[in-house]
């Protein structure tokens, strides 16, 4: 595929990491399936519940964190 594009080097060298990961991830992607079933696919759901879980609870008005407390709520948050 690469090299019928022209790709070289880099480039052609990640092409290559990309295939074999979906290659050998292959059973596990039936996305067709999954839409059926109503999962959510996208990374969308994930990245706001990150951003609801980490970043609104962090830096809400007058909250300072310091890196134990901040490690101590991410593993707390993390159970829930």
């Amino acid at each position: 595929m690469g090299t019928k594009r022209g790709l070289a080097g880099a480039k052609k060298k990640t092409l290559k990491k990309v295939c074999a990961y979906l290659e050998s991830n292959r059973e596990r992607m039936h996305y067709d399936v999954y839409l059926r079933k109503g999962y959510p696919i996208a990374s969308g759901v994930i990245e706001g519940a990150c951003r609801h879980l980490v970043k609104d609870r962090m830096e809400r008005a007058g909250m300072h964190w310091t890196p134990k407390a901040r490690r101590r709520c991410f593993k707390y948050a993390a159970c829930m």
